[in-house]
Formats: C-alpha cells, structure tokens, sequence
C-alpha cells in the first residue's frame, strides 16, 4: 500500500490548529531544545551545548566519583545495568541506586552500606544540579532568545485553554524564559518559600485558565 506523504498539507494542518483558539494544544520539548546553544570545547574542536545533554552528565558524574570508594559501585551497577540490555545513564543509574537503597540491610552491596547509598544518590543529584545550573552564565538571555519567542507566543496566544508545555530537561531555561520577561506559567506548585505541589491545578482545568502551564515528566 503505497503512502503519500505531502508536508505542505501537513503543515497546513497544523497552522490551521495554531490558528483556531478553541483546541487545546500542547508541545513537547526534548533535550535538543536544551542544547541549542553551543560553547567552546577544550580541545577546541567538539562540540558541547552550555546545558549538556545526558551522556555528558553522565561522564561528569563517573569523573566527580573516580578515586572515591563509591567508584567501585558505580562501576558494579553500570555492568548490572548493561547486563539487562540497557544504556548506561544517569538516569538508570539513579534509579539502581534508589533500588539498591531500599533494599539493602545492615549487610553491604556493592561495597555499600544503606546510608552509603542514600549519600551517593545526594552527592549524584547534587552533580546533575551543578551541571543544570546555568542561571548565572554570562549573556544567558541572549542564549536562550529562542526559548524568550516561544514563550512570548505561548503568552500572547489568544486560546480558550492555557497552552501546556511538557519537557524532559532537569534545566530551568523555560521558567527562566517566562519569569524574566513576566509571563504567568503554571507548574503544579505553589510558594517560593517552601513550594508545594497543588493537585487541584492538575485536575481542575478552570483554575489559572489562561496561564501556560509546564510540566516536567522527566
């Protein structure tokens, strides 16, 4: 059965559904929205994203950890986790330390003791943070510009129901893009002292109505 596919018709498709006010719609932002913007290597040949991307963070935290008794099980879990048939990332990573810490008793595993476990899904956590942490890096607002337009459409849109935005990326660029420049968005969370998760803003459409609302499912 032969397919045709036409782009034209597909992007007139969408424009019509861009244009009409009464559909909900929503985006989807992977990592390649994250890594954009580019910065020199140290080689001055490769090419890295100011926001690396998950195997990048991953090497970072296989570095942080080296020389360190908790290498030992890092390199445990990266062969159980390959074992499986799976890739060796960040993010399978943490999740077999959080199994491995729940699990474990007054015996080691790994070489680790429990509180070991939870010390190294901290010190993990606290690596991503650094590496996601780029509020302060110089001329940001420049380099995030495409995220600036996107939400300043998303604001200006003139819909029946907020616009949602769903991302993987651990990074704040979104909120950034829309705090700086004051435009309402909705994440689930209430406060800025001690936020906390408000589930009526999930299930209740009519509250924040017109507000964008994102929503990391990372």
């Amino acid at each position: 059965m032969e397919v045709n596919h036409d782009p034209r018709e597909f992007v007139r498709q969408l424009q019509q559904i861009l244009i009409s006010g009464n559909k909900r719609i929503g985006f989807f932002l992977g990592a390649g929205s994250s890594m954009i913007k580019e910065r020199p290597s140290s080689d001055g040949k490769s090419k890295l994203s100011f926001v690396p991307g998950i195997k990048e963070i991953t090497q970072i935290v296989v570095d942080k950890i080296k020389g360190t008794k908790k290498q030992k099980a890092i390199e445990e879990i990266k062969k159980e986790i390959e074992a499986e048939g799976k890739q060796f990332h960040i993010e399978n990573l943490l999740s077999k330390i959080v199994q491995k810490e729940q699990v474990v008793g007054t015996e080691k595993l790994c070489g680790l003791l429990k509180n070991e476990f939870k010390e190294l899904q901290k010190e993990v956590e606290s690596i991503i943070r650094d590496c996601v942490s780029i509020h302060k890096e110089k001329d940001l607002l420049n380099w995030i510009s495409t995220h600036t337009k996107f939400a300043k459409w998303v604001n200006e849109a003139s819909r029946r129901s907020g616009i949602e935005i769903f991302t993987t990326n651990y990074d704040y660029l979104l909120e950034i893009a829309f705090e700086t420049n004051n435009y309402p968005y909705a994440d689930g969370f209430v406060g800025s002292y001690t936020p906390f998760f408000c589930s009526p803003f999930v299930e209740n459409d009519s509250l924040l109505n017109h507000w964008a609302k994102i929503w990391k499912i990372s």
